[in-house]
């Protein structure tokens, strides 16, 4: 596969995962790196476990990077209450908006 195939491949993927969030959270994202604002991941386990109302903890319309880290820590508290102890989420990084790291 030759490079520019692969970097096709690799975008239309991010652009498939990327519309099937925005379906799934009811949102619209324009890129990976607009996921920094960490809403999207916490409506993901609203929808999951919709009893629970995880998007009351949420600032929903953050603008700033503290608010980011806020939501990121919210996904974390998430986590763990539901088992997942394997990997701590960081904040500060995932509210940078690494392309990487919101990716993984």
């Amino acid at each position: 596969m030759s490079s520019l195939t692969a970097q096709k491949a690799r975008s239309l993927g991010r652009l498939e995962l990327l519309a099937w969030l925005n379906r799934f959270v009811s949102a619209d994202y324009a890129s990976i790196q607009d996921l920094r604002d960490g809403v999207a991941f916490v409506k993901i386990f609203d929808v999951m476990y919709p009893k629970k109302q995880y998007l009351s903890r949420l600032v929903d319309r953050a603008m700033a990077p503290k608010d980011f880290e806020r939501n990121f820590n919210v996904l974390d508290s998430i986590l763990r209450s539901i088992g997942v102890k394997n990997r701590a989420i960081d904040a500060v990084r995932l509210a940078e908006g690494s392309f990487r790291d919101l990716h993984e």
